[in-house]
């Protein structure tokens, strides 16, 4: 499916996607390590890294009560609680919702804190992927 046909679905069906706690990653790797975490600590969640069965898995977490969903920032038509950043690239960064980086760079570090800046929002920085994750649970709480 296209972005637009999962649009139009989402639409027909209520938008039943914004009853759902979604925390974009723009790294997979992260993701993948964030995915492990939420399993060790039997968390029900999602993941959805490509758009071409999204709809399906949100249609299957909608159906069995599932809220959380963690998924890669290619999937821009739900609305995240949080933007978790490891890398430069800050075209997922939207306004009014929090960023939280794990990064050491400081290049890096300024080009996120400026594209937040820009937007007005929120940022937080973490030095360790545990740090990050328990902050992420308390957001998803």
């Amino acid at each position: 499916m296209k972005k637009q046909e999962i649009i139009s679905l989402l639409n027909k069906n209520h938008n039943f996607h914004l009853t759902f706690k979604v925390i974009c990653f723009e790294s997979a790797l992260l993701l993948d390590k964030y995915d492990s975490y939420l399993n060790k600590n039997n968390i029900k969640h999602i993941v959805i890294k490509d758009i071409e069965n999204s709809y399906d898995l949100l249609k299957q977490a909608y159906d069995n009560n599932i809220r959380n969903v963690i998924c890669l920032s290619n999937i821009a038509f739900l609305l995240y609680q949080v933007v978790v950043l490891d890398n430069d690239n800050v075209s997922t960064i939207k306004p009014i919702i929090p960023v939280y980086y794990l990064s050491k760079d400081n290049k890096i570090i300024q080009k996120i804190k400026t594209r937040c800046h820009q937007l007005d929002n929120k940022f937080f920085g973490f030095k360790d992927k545990e740090t990050l994750f328990i902050e992420i649970d308390k957001k998803i709480a």
